[in-house]
């Protein structure tokens, strides 16, 4: 269609070919054997510089350690750490009138593009018939109130038995850094206590990825494109065009209202 354009927020190739082509599973065996490989290497300069006359044992194995540590810990765990905080977790049908005003407060910070994140809405969205995953909500509450929230969706095993938690959805006030923090590290959690392989996150602003990406996280490109838009004017093309003014996240497009099958 002429003039219709797309928006991929989040999801741009970040890898050549070849390696778009790997899977998590990929990633994590691949980090297994780099790991490998760095304790044989430190195993064998050790020996070596413990050889060479002058260097006492413990000096030698203090050079090795200060020059693999940082490879061998590129990979942080994410961890909590406001304790004004408190995060709970609740069933769908648990949604209540708290979050229909955490909705129409987010909706009074600024220009967004985004769906209806309504106390209706959400419990119809998330209400799918034959739905195999189990979808559960993450809320943050400061002396009682709910400051935003995060929807997770612990999906049954692949063919290959890879188990996957997706997070779905988040909506924090003022996109407040402590609290999103705090909610991604309870959604690592949870997917730890499911039994997931991986927990995924696709999409969202670019100030929410900035505040993953501290945790050096695996990272693949979308294989398609999520969204195309096409503005009524000109006007609405041209502001739609700038990637700060979405927040696309699964819950956005049709990915949690597709049951598995």
């Amino acid at each position: 269609m002429p003039g219709l354009r797309s928006y991929r927020q989040g999801m741009d190739p970040l890898r050549p070919p070849l390696l778009r082509q790997l899977r998590p599973a990929h990633w994590v065996a691949i980090d297994c054997a780099v790991t490998a490989l760095l304790a044989l290497t430190a195993v064998v300069a050790f020996r070596e510089l413990a050889d060479l006359r002058g260097i006492p044992h413990l000096a030698a194995a203090a050079i090795v350690a200060v020059a693999i540590l940082p490879a061998a810990f590129r990979r942080r765990w994410p961890r909590g750490s406001a304790k004004d905080l408190a995060v709970s977790e609740i069933k769908v049908s648990e949604i209540g009138e708290d979050f229909e005003i955490l909705w129409k407060e987010k909706l009074g910070e600024g220009t967004r593009l985004l769906a209806d994140r309504s106390l209706e809405f959400l419990r119809w969205h998330y209400n799918v018939p034959c739905d195999g995953a189990k979808t559960s909500v993450l809320c943050c509450r400061k002396q009682g109130q709910l400051i935003g929230y995060l929807v997770i969706r612990d999906e049954a095993g692949n063919a290959n038995g890879l188990r996957r938690s997706l997070i779905a959805d988040m909506l924090v006030k003022q996109d407040d850094p402590e609290t999103l923090k705090l909610l991604i590290v309870a959604a690592y959690k949870h997917a730890g206590r499911a039994g997931s392989h991986v927990l995924e996150l696709q999409g969202f602003p670019a100030n929410i990825r900035r505040l993953c990406a501290q945790w050096n996280p695996y990272s693949r490109s979308f294989p398609a494109t999520p969204f195309y838009y096409k503005g009524a004017a000109p006007a609405m093309h041209k502001a739609l065009s700038d990637g700060a003014l979405w927040y696309g996240t699964p819950f956005d497009g049709d990915t949690t209202l597709m049951p598995e099958i």
